[in-house]
């Protein structure tokens, strides 16, 4: 056990350092709010296209239901990994990126198997990553000014989560997450055909630190001796986030060296309103080859105050997700491929950014796989073709094709119950 535990320390170690050096795909939506939401998907959901607020299976850990935690009678360890390439379009040029990074870690602990399973998790909150440049003309004036918007980073959660199920047709989840993180944010103006006159260039930094609450719960109704039908629900609480701001505005030469700078505001205390978020998930389990699912979730971001009371055009948003999975056999021996798990889904989402009057709208289809590499462990891979935005009424459109591989360990040696028992 303690070789184990080293093992899985050090695995650790390593993917928080790729964290640290990876690299975000450009997305200019992301400019609005604390950048784009992110779902905790991990790569087995996304393979059915983000469904599992009702469905869980005891070989990978579920974080979009706490409820559905006490699948898992298995220590758990899971870790994913995410390459894009992304194609950004409007009607006159077309940009390509590639991009990767850490997507998730996170371990599962049974307290008692079958009864109650603790997880700790970390994952992306929000992230925020744009470069924009646009022309206008200077007000009362037809001097050209060139315009240009970046920004990076974005708010990351550590997740304590667990689930208890005290009947065989219900179980219930609580999840309590720090939010951490920092969003660096440029506005940069130059008159291009006036060589003696300044750029002008204001920086923002909001830092966000703060806790936030999830609950959980999931309903088992059996069909049959092995098959069930499965009601899943969530509810995360409305946040009123602290953050910190500095604004700085500085006046540089062409060669971007600053010739002064003044501070508007720094460390400045504040908050921002994050809407609450629910969603509600049916399934259909026949027994361990097929699970059909469909989640939606629907957040109303119309509520979202940045830290100076504005709502930045943000809107009601929702997301609707379908899929499906398949194991031709998980006892066969000798047929590897019939021990394999099959995935397909597909999503669709409204989500809570509006451009020039008109809501983004995003979709993905998904394909994917979990391959046994032991008993008990196994590979997880997916991969999501899916476009957000359009060209139309000067916008850009996204579109972007995703590969996810992860790995899960998972191992019977640890357990709080049995541990106990052992002490007593």
């Amino acid at each position: 056990m303690y070789k184990k535990t080293v093992r899985l320390v050090i695995l650790a170690v390593l993917s928080v350092t790729f964290c640290a050096q990876a690299q975000v795909a450009n997305s200019p939506y992301s400019i609005r709010g604390l950048g784009s939401p992110q779902s905790a998907n991990l790569i087995h959901n996304r393979g059915m296209g983000g469904v599992g607020l009702s469905s869980g299976r005891a070989w990978n850990l579920n974080l979009k239901n706490p409820a559905l935690l006490p699948v898992n009678s298995l220590t758990t360890f899971e870790a994913g990994v995410s390459a894009e390439y992304k194609r950004l379009s409007n009607v006159n040029t077309t940009n390509e990126e590639t991009s990767g990074r850490l997507d998730y870690l996170a371990v599962g602990i049974p307290i008692k198997p079958g009864k109650a399973t603790l997880s700790l998790s970390l994952l992306p909150y929000t992230i925020t990553n744009y470069s924009i440049n646009a022309t206008s003309t200077v007000r009362g004036t037809n001097e050209p000014v060139d315009l240009e918007f970046n920004g990076e980073g974005g708010v990351n959660k550590v997740s304590i989560s667990g689930g208890y199920q005290p009947f065989s047709f219900l179980s219930f989840g609580l999840t309590g997450s720090y939010l951490f993180g920092t969003i660096n944010e440029e506005a940069l103006t130059e008159l291009p055909d006036q060589q003696t006159f300044s750029n002008i260039a204001v920086n923002e930094r909001t830092t966000v630190s703060d806790v936030t609450m999830g609950f959980g719960i999931r309903g088992i109704i059996p069909v049959g001796e092995k098959n069930s039908f499965n009601i899943g629900a969530t509810i995360d609480s409305e946040s009123d986030l602290k953050v910190r701001r500095l604004l700085t505005i500085e006046r540089r030469r062409l060669t971007s060296l600053v010739v002064d700078s003044d501070t508007v505001f720094n460390n400045t205390e504040g908050s921002v309103v994050v809407p609450p978020r629910i969603g509600i998930g049916l399934s259909y389990q026949v027994g361990a080859k097929w699970t059909f699912g469909a989640d939606l979730e629907y957040q109303d971001w119309s509520e979202y105050r940045n830290a100076s009371g504005e709502n930045e055009d943000m809107r009601e948003s929702y997301r609707a997700a379908a899929g499906l999975e398949w194991t031709p056999d998980p006892s066969s021996v000798n047929r590897y491929l019939e021990r394999v798990t099959y995935r397909l889904g597909g999503n669709f989402e409204n989500t809570p950014f509006s451009f020039n009057g008109r809501q983004i709208e995003k979709f993905g289809i998904n394909f994917g796989a979990t391959f046994p590499v032991s008993r008990v462990s196994n590979l997880n891979m997916a991969f999501e073709y899916g476009r957000q935005g359009s060209t139309d009424n000067n916008l850009i459109a996204e579109e972007f094709f995703k590969l996810s591989i992860g790995v899960t360990f998972n191992d019977n040696s640890f357990s709080f119950y049995k541990n106990i028992r052992k002490f007593d």
